[in-house]
């Protein structure tokens, strides 16, 4: 009778200790994840507080898994050089002017259409446009969306990629045009449409004109009208769609120098977005951003698709999540299944040679529709000692350096705004990558940290 006291006890035990050690698992794995995202908290401190090379302000944002499990903001979106007591800080709804992440939203606007059949992507873009736009070089070859998308279209930014607004696209790519620049916008021969990349904003001018003209829907008002809006994402691309209180909320992008002349040792200086000295609706503002007469279809580049979108953290991640969830947002369909893999699938790659494209320096060598995938080629990786695939995008302009990238497949992704910097990029070349030193930083801080078992 002991002995089956004994046998029933320790079954009972036995089966407790199954039953409890998932749970233990668990919360084993719980307290490592947050001492993990204690060191991500510190290490992106790290990053402000250098102080010869800090930064003014740091977001990052983490999915795992297909769920949101870290955000962070710290520093400063507002400087006061000589009283340091009236800087305001970075948060998650600071709207920052986020660069070429743009691009990623205007893909995906680009990609809506084609999915409602308005836009054939292989067709020459010549027929959306109403003039023929070819390659002088390559007369013979039509230009096409997907050419525009994945930047193998032939066309470049020369000195001038946005143009005013009384202005057509035409005046660009016409020998008697205005901002023609002797043929600077078209690639020389050698470099075919399809076949060659090099990164170019004008890509993205010429889509959102397209945009404008299949849709007769004015560029900014139709990215808030089938992106921003049914995601309840608060953001545009035009800066008089936000009233006095938004813009004083803005965050301003920092560099430390004035008219090309770099101090490192020297005050932060405003380079984007400081309406301080503006009147913002009873002047000034309203004047230097007035498309009253702006025909639409004409030329977008005045609302600079290719990185003139002011958006949150908050709304980034929003956006991130969409990606992942393959094209769903709060069960909202924004894209089908069919065009996030279009978008995320390599259209164009660095050939063996290396002869098939301008890889910005070894970080960009593989490439889809407005989507880059890092594949650990050359200098196009996140950690010196991991190889991690992740597609999305970069931006860089004015002091912002923002990232976003995702695993579709295990539904992973992150995101890192920084929002100045004190010195000249020539200056920061990364260790070991196509990045900046102060990307390498922080992606290395986010993936060791937040993924140390990819």
């Amino acid at each position: 009778m002991k002995n089956f006291k004994n046998i029933i006890f320790l079954t009972a035990f036995i089966i407790c200790g199954i039953i409890c050690l998932p749970c233990q698992l668990k919360a084993s794995a719980a307290a490592a994840e947050n001492e993990n995202f204690a060191k991500l908290n510190t290490d992106l401190q790290l990053l402000i507080d250098d102080n010869k090379n800090g930064v003014p302000g740091v977001g990052a944002a983490v999915i795992k898994n297909g769920r949101l499990v870290y955000e962070k903001t710290l520093g400063s979106r507002y400087i006061d050089n000589e009283n340091p007591q009236n800087n305001l800080p970075l948060t998650r709804d600071t709207k920052l002017r986020i660069a070429s992440l743009s691009k990623i939203f205007v893909a995906a606007a680009y990609m809506q259409l084609a999915e409602q059949g308005k836009i054939d992507l292989d067709a020459d873009i010549s027929c959306y446009l109403g003039f023929t736009l070819r390659n002088p070089n390559y007369p013979d070859t039509p230009i096409t969306s997907k050419m525009l998308l994945s930047h193998t279209s032939s066309l470049r930014d020369g000195e001038i990629d946005t143009i005013p607004s009384k202005y057509s696209l035409q005046e660009l790519f016409c020998p008697d045009g205005m901002f023609y620049e002797g043929g600077a916008h078209y690639a020389s021969y050698g470099e075919a449409p399809g076949e060659f990349f090099c990164y170019t904003n004008l890509n993205y001018g010429i889509l959102g004109t397209i945009i404008e003209k299949v849709t007769q829907t004015r560029f900014d008002k139709y990215m808030k009208q089938t992106i921003f809006d049914p995601m309840k994402i608060d953001a545009s691309f035009n800066i008089t769609d936000f009233n006095e209180a938004a813009l004083s909320d803005f965050g301003l992008i920092y560099q430390k120098q004035e008219y090309g002349i770099w101090n490192t040792d020297g005050p932060w200086i405003a380079q984007v977005d400081d309406y301080s000295t503006l009147k913002i609706y009873g002047n000034n503002l309203y004047n230097i951003y007035n498309y009253d007469e702006y025909i639409t279809g004409t030329n977008a580049t005045i609302f600079f698709p290719h990185g003139g979108l002011r958006i949150s953290l908050a709304g980034l991640e929003k956006w991130m999540q969409m990606l992942i969830d393959n094209g769903k947002y709060n069960g909202k369909r924004i894209l089908t299944e069919k065009s996030i893999d279009e978008m995320f699938k390599p259209y164009w790659t660095l050939n063996e040679a290396k002869t098939n494209g301008d890889t910005y320096g070894g970080l960009m060598n593989c490439f889809g529709l407005g989507i880059q995938n890092i594949k650990n080629i050359d200098k196009d990786r996140f950690l010196p000692d991991r190889d991690i695939e992740m597609s999305g995008h970069f931006a860089e302009a004015y002091g912002l350096l923002a990232g976003m990238f995702i695993d579709r497949e295990h539904k992973n992704g992150f995101i890192y705004i920084m929002n100045g910097i004190p010195g000249p990029e020539s200056a920061n070349a990364g260790a070991y990558s196509g990045m900046y030193s102060w990307e390498e930083k922080v992606c290395s801080a986010i993936l060791n940290n937040a993924f140390p078992e990819l």
